[in-house]
């Protein structure tokens, strides 16, 4: 008897909270070579072991999130928000937060991604990017808060409350 999908999402989501993402990756060539199709559900659970996997520092959130995103679309799996949002805490996770000016160049670049997919930034990703810039206000007081201010008018303008 062959596994169902939930089941390797079960799997993963082992594999992803330990932040082991090679092991994830590994599963889901298993899923694929057993002939089970992985769902957004899948590729959901293999950002978030990127996003774990980049808080570690071992990997760029940015390299292996966007690696994901490729796989997803060669998959033909669209990404939803929360590929988005598990993607941006990659990406937030460690190269940034060094130097503010890099926290909204790098979101307004996720958002874009997100408004070319056709998915909506909800208040999740806007938290997350308000999270990066506290991190960075730390380092460089002014700088954070600037940054938090752009990213609170684009949540207004995202109409996100």
């Amino acid at each position: 008897g062959s596994m169902s999908v939930a089941t390797y999402n079960a799997l993963l989501n082992v594999m992803a909270k330990a932040a082991l993402l090679g092991e994830a990756q590994k599963v889901v060539a298993s899923m694929v070579a057993a002939g089970v199709v992985p769902d957004v559900i899948t590729w959901n659970t293999v950002m978030h072991a990127v996003a774990n996997e980049a808080a570690t520092g071992r990997v760029s959130g940015v390299q292996a999130g966007l690696e994901v995103l490729a796989q997803m679309r060669a998959a033909g799996v669209r990404p939803d928000t929360q590929t988005y949002n598990t993607f941006l805490r990659a990406c937030t996770a460690s190269s940034w937060g060094r130097g503010t000016d890099r926290v909204t160049a790098q979101g307004t670049w996720v958002t874009e991604l997100m408004r070319k997919d056709k998915v909506k930034p909800d208040a999740y990703t806007f938290t997350t990017l308000l999270d990066a810039c506290v991190k960075a206000a730390e380092e460089d007081e002014l700088g954070g808060l600037g940054e938090a201010m752009i990213v609170l008018r684009e949540m207004e303008g995202a109409g996100v409350r």
